[in-house]
C-alpha cells in the first residue's frame, strides 16, 4: 500500500498532463490554463487527490530552474548587448513605476504601512516568466522582436526578484537591508564572472570532449548535471537556484552545443513546467475566492490594468511600433510566481494579515490564469493593427521627385 500511495499522485499528474495537452491541442488554446484548472480540482482545495507537499514545491521550483536555463541558452552576451535598451532601460523603469503605483494603491486602499506597500508593489510589478515564455512558444514568437523584448524584461525581473525575497524576509526582523542588498549584488556579480570562467575553461572543453562518443544519453546526463550543479552553487551562496541555471545557459549559449542541449533537456523542462502550473492551481482556494469575489476580482483587474497601462506607455515612449506595444501590454500584465512566493512567506502573512494575503494570492493566480487568453487577444489585435498600418503605407502615393 505504501508503493500505491507514492505512485498514485505521480500517475494522476502524468494522466492529467496528457489529457490537458490533448485537449489544448484539440481546442487550440494554451495548455497553461488547463494545468492551472487541473491543479485547482485535484489539489487540497478540490478533490484532494494531490497534496501540496514539500516534494511538489521542489519539483515545481525545478521547472522554473530549467526554464531559466533554457532562457539563458537563448540569451547570449551578444543578444544581451543588442537588447540593452530593453534590459537596462525599459525593464528597470517598468518595475519601478509599477511598484510605486501599485504600492501606493495598496497603501491607499488597505492602509498598509509604507515598507509593506512597497514590498507588495514590487511583488506585483513582476510578470510570470513561466507563463509568458509558454505564450511565446504557443504563438511561435520566441525569437521575434516581441519575444526578445519580453525576455529582456523578464530576465531583469527575475534578477530583481532575488533582492525582493531578501526584502520580504526582512519584514518584522532585524535584518539590515543596507548590508544585505549590496552583499547580494556583489555575490551576483561574482557568480556572473565565475560562470564565464567556468564555461570557457571547463564546460566548453568538457562538452567538446563528449562529442567524440556521439552518445545523446551522455549529453543529456551532463546537461542535467550542469543545470543542477550551477543552481546548487548559487543557492549555497545565498542566491537562487534559477540564477545559477540562467547563468549556465547564458554561458553555454556562446558554444556550438546550444541547440543540442536545448533538444536534450526540453522534455524535462516541459514535464516540470507542467507540474509548476498545476502547483499554481493547487494553492487557489475556490471557497475563499467565492467569499471575497468582488475584492479578488477588483485586485486582479487593478493589477492587469495598471501594469498594462504602464508597460504600454513605456514601450510606446521608447519608440516601438504600435503592434508591438499592444502585444507586450497583454503579454506582461499578469502577476508572477515570485509574488505567490512572497505573499506566502510567514513574515509577510503576519504583517499583512492572512485574509489580505490570501486575496492577493488569489488575484495573482487569476491574472496568471487569464494570461494565455489575454496573450492571444493581444496577438490577434496586433496583427490587425500591423495589417492596417502596412495597408496605409502601401496605399500612400509616392512623391514625385522629378
Amino acid at each position: 500500500m505504501q508503493g500505491f500511495d507514492i505512485l498514485l499522485p505521480t500517475v494522476l499528474l502524468l494522466a492529467t498532463g496528457f489529457v490537458v495537452i490533448l485537449l489544448a491541442r484539440v481546442m487550440k488554446i494554451s495548455p497553461v490554463v488547463g494545468f492551472i484548472i487541473a491543479g485547482l480540482f485535484l489539489g487540497p482545495y478540490g478533490l484532494g487527490l494531490i497534496q501540496d507537499t514539500h516534494t511538489t514545491h521542489v519539483l515545481a521550483e525545478l521547472g522554473v530552474v530549467f526554464l531559466l536555463f533554457d532562457i539563458g541558452l537563448h540569451f547570449s552576451m551578444k543578444s544581451a548587448w543588442s537588447l540593452r535598451r530593453d534590459l537596462f532601460g525599459l525593464a528597470p523603469l517598468q518595475v519601478l513605476l509599477c511598484a510605486l503605483i501599485l504600492g501606493f494603491s495598496m497603501s491607499f486602499v488597505f492602509g498598509v504601512s509604507a515598507p509593506l506597500a512597497m514590498l507588495c508593489g514590487l511583488a506585483l510589478a513582476l510578470s510570470s516568466t513561466a507563463v509568458v515564455m509558454q505564450i511565446l512558444a504557443d504563438l511561435k514568437q520566441t525569437e521575434s522582436p516581441v519575444g526578445s523584448s519580453a525576455k529582456a524584461i523578464l530576465i531583469f525581473q527575475d534578477l530583481a526578484a532575488i533582492f525582493l525575497l531578501i526584502f520580504a524576509d526582512s519584514i518584522g526582523t532585524d535584518i539590515d537591508l543596507t548590508i544585505a542588498i549590496p552583499l547580494t549584488l556583489g555575490k551576483t556579480v561574482l557568480a556572473f564572472f565565475a560562470a564565464l570562467i567556468l564555461g570557457q575553461y571547463i564546460l566548453t572543453p568538457l562538452l567538446r570532449a563528449m562529442t567524440r562518443y556521439n552518445d545523446p544519453e551522455m549529453f543529456t546526463v551532463l546537461g542535467l548535471l550542469i543545470v543542477m550543479m550551477t543552481g546548487l552553487a548559487t543557492a549555497s551562496a545565498g542566491l537562487s537556484l534559477a540564477l545559477g541555471a540562467f547563468l549556465a545557459g547564458m554561458v553555454l549559449a556562446e558554444t556550438p552545443f546550444r541547440t543540442l542541449l536545448q533538444t536534450e533537456l526540453r522534455p524535462f523542462r516541459g514535464l516540470l513546467m507542467a507540474l509548476f502550473f498545476i502547483s499554481i492551481g493547487m494553492i487557489v482556494n475556490p471557497v475563499d475566492i467565492a467569499n471575497n469575489i468582488l475584492t479578488v476580482l477588483a485586485l486582479a483587474v487593478l493589477l492587469i490594468a495598471a501594469k498594462g497601462a504602464i508597460i504600454g506607455a513605456l514601450v510606446y515612449i521608447l519608440g516601438n511600433p504600435l503592434h508591438r506595444v499592444i502585444q507586450l501590454i497583454f503579454m506582461l500584465a499578469q502577476g508572477s510566481e515570485f509574488a505567490l512566493v512572497v505573499f506566502a512567506m510567514p513574515p509577510v502573512q503576519n504583517a499583512l494579515g492572512f485574509a489580505l494575503t490570501e486575496q492577493l494570492i488569489a488575484a495573482v493566480a487569476i491574472s496568471m490564469l487569464t494570461a494565455p487568453f489575454l496573450g492571444l487577444i493581444g496577438y490577434r489585435w496586433s496583427l490587425r493593427v500591423a495589417g492596417r498600418f502596412s495597408g496605409r503605407i502601401s496605399n500612400e502615393p509616392s512623391e514625385d521627385k522629378s
